[in-house]
């Protein structure tokens, strides 16, 4: 799997320029009452709390960017028959030095459920533009002393099984890292589950894997959740399905896009924009019922 390598090393790169720049994020300025053109006393305390929407959630989106800077990487040819590389992470953007990326939550995220080969039109601020999905590998980031890895990364591939890469840091073993780099890593391969062979790379997406990655990338493997989590604020449906489908997932994406005003329609902004009637702001007017478990699952992404 030589072709791998390349790819394994710029994921590597990209994680570590999109969590640096989300810790130097952290560490400036939010938007400020004064950032808007005009301002009067009627729209001022509009301004302000809308300001403080903002802050709150690029605060979010970047502490998230600082523990997971990606969950997937694509490669899509347009209608013009150009290639692009870029990175999908969980929540937000940030200036990372050249790595081009967008959040999931955001209209080209829509790209992230699509299988290799498939195609979409995606609405875009130039307009919506046609593409077709060429490369695709999906990650669970992990941190150590040592510097970024993926525990595991899943490479999908056009008509053949997705591979399950258990440590992409581990596949650059013979590229330059050396022993003490990966020696976390290996230890943590040696310990693997019963059901892998006891290499780094198999076939499949493993039982293991998928549990572990449920939470944080489950929409991406799921094209009827992502429809679902990104319909309008004001929709109201049902969704039924047996214990484990991904019921609660597809919840909790759906709240935690239609908390940030960044990923909202300008319909959904006008709806919101106010206070409602009992005197909450947007972001504070929620309610939701959850069993035991759930509320858990929901601190941890930030929802």
């Amino acid at each position: 799997m030589e072709e791998l390598k390349p790819v394994a090393s710029e994921a590597l790169e990209a994680f570590d320029a999109i969590a640096n720049a989300a810790r130097k994020g952290l560490a400036s300025r939010g938007v400020r009452l004064e950032s808007f053109a005009q301002v009067n006393e009627s729209t001022a305390e509009r301004l302000a709390a809308s300001a403080r929407d903002i802050r709150e959630d690029r605060a979010v989106n970047l502490q998230t960017l600082q523990q997971r800077p990606a969950i997937a990487r694509l490669v899509v040819e347009s209608e013009d028959d150009k290639l692009e590389t870029f990175y999908i992470t969980p929540a937000g953007t940030t200036d990372a030095n050249g790595v081009k990326h967008c959040s999931y939550m955001s209209p080209r995220g829509r790209l992230a459920p699509l299988q290799i080969g498939d195609e979409m039109d995606i609405p875009l601020p130039g307009g919506a533009r046609w593409f077709t999905v060429r490369e695709k590998m999906t990650f669970k980031p992990f941190e150590d002393a040592s510097g970024w890895d993926a525990q595991p990364a899943i490479h999908f591939r056009h008509d053949a099984t997705p591979l399950t890469i258990r440590s992409l840091r581990d596949l650059l073993r013979e590229d330059g890292f050396t022993e003490e780099e990966i020696d976390a890593v290996a230890q943590w391969i040696e310990q693997g589950d019963a059901e892998t062979d006891g290499g780094n790379i198999s076939e499949g997406i493993k039982r293991g894997t998928l549990t572990a990655m449920q939470l944080r990338i489950a929409p991406i493997l799921d094209r009827i959740q992502d429809r679902i989590f990104r319909l309008p604020l004001d929709r109201q449906i049902a969704v039924l399905g047996a214990p484990g489908t991904g019921k609660t997932t597809t919840m909790v994406r759906r709240l935690r896009q239609k908390l940030d005003f960044a990923y909202l329609e300008q319909d959904e902004k006008d709806l919101v924009g106010g206070s409602d009637a009992a005197g909450l702001e947007h972001g504070d007017s929620w309610i939701l019922f959850t069993p035991h478990g759930i509320a858990t699952a929901l601190r941890e992404r930030g929802a």
